[in-house]
């Protein structure tokens, strides 16, 4: 322990075991409250008060309470005995209300509150005037009371991830110096032109909301860098957007707009990310071809045949680090869509004539190759299995890694015997080196909240993660107790590069054994791979998606695929990749069962995944 460093365990008044670490930073002290074992420490009354006085000491300076994921429904009274926290983490709890003691804290810069169970912005915080930086996503918030109006010094709003279906007519007037403003993923039908007036405004998020259309004033937001209008129902392009110049990243994607203004490519000069997949888009303004510093563009899912004549200039597109080009799902026809998914280096010497003939001779030899010839290219769009080097992941650490084992298979009456199938998966995976977190029968919210703490997590002592989810469920989704889907992105999105950088180039193994009826079954039977594509970006490197889906003909399917599972692993060889070996697991319970069975691996790995 370090002479600036006091560990201190407590137990609170619920006799579950905290452990305090305060931890000093020049003047100030950090006070960190993490969970410990429940009922499992004894503290006598002695060394509870000596924790108590040293937090009450500790707590007069200039300090920051971090109590994520701590399963709170109230807030300990020691820290009220503090008149200087400067920055308070209450993330990922179940908190439903803060008490008035709260505003003793004028100095509070900082209040994180996403991922509780707030029905409004508890009205404490409005008494915070000093507060610069507030998040309140991952709520239940329906509104925003006028009183926001109170936080005038606030830099960063986010209200994401909430059912806001208005903001209040004085949102915005009173915001002198914010910089950052997220309300995307609410109810929101309009923007009140009144947010138009936060002209220090550099970064605005609106995505996935029910828009119909954008404010014309939007074009007062001079400063503008980022904007993120996605998942809206957008018909046309908004004039007002094109006026402002200075955008960096633009992401459109997931609207209904057919057409872009023709004077697209002169308005934005800065752009160097733009999103328009998913939308109808029949065709690109030559114009586009004048974005000169655009470095990833997404063009996915419209309906484009060709690409404008000069296309190939945009040379940085796919070039920088993190940057993508992607053109997937148009029917192309100039250039074809062979030659567009090999990148804008091809495109260019197609366009230009140079090695045009050469090009097409590889094209037309492509298209000859036998069904089961196929090519790594066209097998990375087919499937989204990437080819893998001869080369390992680093496996050698004990721990490897958290696995997450998640059990649903008790909300139906008609799977029984779950229990033991979760427990000896979670025997196994311990033998494997991994630290088992096993969960029975939770809801679509709280799984999702398990996947965001072990994205908040530090993993940099770790080779990989592992999460595990038995359910009733489809390839894009599983189900929780409370029977509402969750998506399989949505729940690996926390472990992404940008999310949960401890784990870049590091394997995240996600599997899956997912229930269906037997009409569900048929219709993912018939499913192409092509609908179950993983995003293609760095962002999304180096994850492993194995998919087992059965239709329900009695527990005999399920306990045979749970034997053949447990038993495979216990005795996986120590030469053999994982993916060979969960192949093998299914080819093996199909052997011994009449259950039609999807087996379906879909995967960004570089790597083998040996666990030696």
């Amino acid at each position: 322990m370090s002479k600036d460093s006091l560990y201190v365990t407590i137990v609170t008044d619920h006799l579950i075991a905290l452990r305090a670490t305060l931890i000093s930073r020049s003047k100030s002290w950090q006070i960190s409250i993490s969970e410990g074992d429940q009922g499992t420490s004894v503290v006598d009354k002695s060394t509870r008060t000596f924790a108590i006085r040293c937090l009450y000491l500790l707590s007069r300076m200039d300090t920051e309470f971090d109590l994520r994921a701590g399963d709170l429904s109230s807030l300990p009274m020691v820290m009220f005995r503090s008149k200087k926290i400067s920055k308070l983490d209450l993330s990922v709890n179940r908190l439903t209300s803060l008490p008035w003691q709260l505003s003793d804290f004028a100095r509070m810069h900082t209040l994180l509150l996403r991922c509780n169970e707030f029905r409004e912005i508890p009205p404490v915080v409005f008494k915070l005037t000093n507060l610069k930086i507030l998040d309140v996503s991952n709520n239940r918030l329906t509104s925003v009371q006028d009183f926001i109006a109170c936080l005038t010094n606030l830099e960063t709003l986010d209200l994401s991830f909430n059912k806001i279906t208005g903001l209040p007519s004085n949102f915005g007037d009173c915001f002198t110096k914010m910089k950052i403003l997220d309300i995307s993923d609410n109810a929101l039908t309009a923007i009140p032109e009144e947010l138009c007036e936060i002209k220090t405004l550099e970064v605005l998020n609106i995505s996935n909301n029910n828009l119909r259309k954008l404010p014309e004033d939007l074009a007062k937001l001079s400063k503008l860098r980022v904007l993120g209008m996605e998942g809206n129902i957008l018909m046309e392009f908004p004039e007002c957007v094109c006026e402002l110049s200075d955008l960096l990243e633009l992401k459109a994607s997931n609207n209904c707009f057919q057409v872009i203004p023709e004077n697209f490519g002169q308005k934005f000069k800065q752009l160097n990310e733009l999103l328009l997949s998913d939308n109808k888009l029949k065709s690109l303004p030559d114009s586009i071809c004048d974005l000169v510093n655009l470095t990833t563009l997404d063009l996915r899912n419209n309906k484009l045949r060709r690409l404008p004549a000069n296309f190939g200039n945009l040379e940085n597109l796919g070039k920088v680090e993190d940057s993508t080009f992607s053109v997937e799902h148009n029917p192309l026809e100039d250039p074809p869509l062979e030659i567009c998914i090999r990148g804008i280096d091809v495109i260019r010497e197609y366009q230009s004539g140079s090695g045009f003939l050469a090009v097409r001779k590889k094209v037309a030899e492509k298209q000859k190759l036998k069904k089961s010839e196929v090519t790594s290219s066209t097998l990375s769009l087919a499937s989204q299995v990437s080819e893998v080097d001869d080369k390992e992941y680093r496996m050698d650490r004990k721990p490897r890694g958290i696995a997450i084992v998640i059990d649903n298979l008790g909300i139906y009456n008609t799977v029984t015997g779950n229990e033991s199938d979760s427990e000896k998966l979670s025997v196994v995976f311990t033998k494997l080196g991994f630290v088992v977190r096993l969960y029975r029968d939770r809801t679509s919210e709280e799984i999702s909240q398990i996947m965001e703490v072990l994205g908040m997590e530090d993993h940099s002592q770790f080779d990989s993660m592992l999460a595990c989810f038995i359910s009733h469920g489809s390839p894009d989704m599983i189900y929780g107790y409370d029977s509402l889907p969750v998506p399989f992105l949505d729940l690996a999105k926390p472990v992404t590069a940008r999310r949960c950088p401890s784990l870049v180039g590091k394997p995240k193994i996600f599997l899956s054994h997912l229930c269906l009826d037997e009409q569900s079954a048929e219709d993912v039977i018939d499913m192409t791979p092509e609908v179950q594509l993983l995003p293609k970006s760095k962002n999304w490197e180096d994850f492993l998606f194995c998919f087992n889906i059965f239709y329900y003909l009695g527990s005999l399917q399920r306990t045979v695929y749970m034997e053949k599972l447990v038993s495979f692993l216990e005795e996986h060889p120590s030469e053999k990749d994982l993916k060979a070996t969960l192949k093998e697991v299914i080819d093996a319970a199909a052997e011994e069962t009449t259950s039609r069975c999807v087996f379906a691996p879909f995967s960004t790995l570089k790597k083998k995944i040996i666990l030696r």
